[in-house]
């Protein structure tokens, strides 16, 4: 792997996906086993942050090295040494990181489209079709555990429900710094929460409440108020006791502007806390 102008070191890695030969659980046909970052954990990029928490997850298996380039992880360190670390970067979606020159940029681009990065690439896509081929079929749709054996649950929900607070507070900072980059990953990153609430919603009936908890607030923070309310008053429902949550909805509902989704939303809690009232 290459050797940077300035001393840095890149490798590209398969390590995310499981290998052909490990025990594990069977795969849905034609997809394989790959480690991610774990939406639930609501992980940036940013300066100093630890190692992203991971789960396991299903995909399709790569048609081509462009799709396979997408379960390629990049490495770093540094020349003269053989410690290398993840910071959260896939081949596909590599950027220039901050603290590269053009020379180091010129070099990786130069690197990302030789011969042996394309030949690494087809050695990608056979390891996904090989332990494909020896997992044995089960689909298990929407299970994705994680990398601490806490299988998707309660657990992951509550967790997602604080962080997607801490990302949309990030988000608004982003936005009133003008920096459109921080904005991007903010937005995939909750965009990826989102996913992981509405999979579990359909899969996972014990944590309904939870999981229209955290779409709702993922769906504020993408500004799809209709989502809000739909998500919002079935989380009122399901989680009664969770008064606070529904407030702040409401509250932040009417501070950007939609002052009768805020209305519809309390109506929803008054009903429900006279339907408790009738019931005792």
């Amino acid at each position: 792997m290459p050797t940077l102008p300035s001393g840095k070191r890149l490798w590209l890695s398969m390590e995310s996906i499981l290998p052909p030969g490990r025990m594990f659980y069977p795969c849905r046909p034609g997809y394989f086993w790959y480690r991610d970052i774990d939406p639930a954990g609501g992980w940036l990029p940013l300066p100093g942050a630890e190692s992203p928490p991971e789960c396991w997850r299903q995909a399709r298996i790569p048609a081509n090295r462009l799709e396979a380039a997408r379960y390629v992880r990049i490495l770093c360190g540094r020349d003269g040494s053989h410690a290398r670390s993840w910071h959260g970067d896939w081949l596909i979606s590599y950027r220039r990181p901050e603290g590269f020159s053009t020379e180091d940029w010129d070099t990786c681009l130069d690197f990302f489209g030789s011969d042996r990065t394309l030949a690494f690439l087809e050695m990608v896509i056979e390891r996904c079709r090989q332990q494909s081929n020896n997992r044995g079929t089960l689909d298990l749709e929407g299970f994705e555990p994680s990398l601490g054996g806490e299988a998707v649950s309660a657990v992951r929900l509550a967790r997602a429900a604080s962080v997607v607070d801490r990302l949309d507070m990030l988000l608004d900072t982003a936005l009133m710094m003008e920096d459109e980059e921080s904005a991007a990953d903010i937005r995939e990153r909750i965009s990826e929460v989102r996913a992981f609430a509405e999979m579990t919603l359909d899969s996972y009936g014990p944590h309904r409440g939870l999981a229209h908890r955290v779409a709702a607030a993922t769906a504020l923070s993408a500004g799809e108020v209709e989502d809000v309310v739909r998500h919002g008053r079935a989380a009122t429902r399901l989680l009664p006791d969770d008064r606070d949550f529904g407030r702040t909805l409401a509250t932040r509902l009417r501070r950007k502007g939609h002052p009768d989704a805020a209305r519809a939303l309390s109506r929803e809690m008054l009903h429900g806390r006279m339907s408790e009232d009738v019931e005792k």
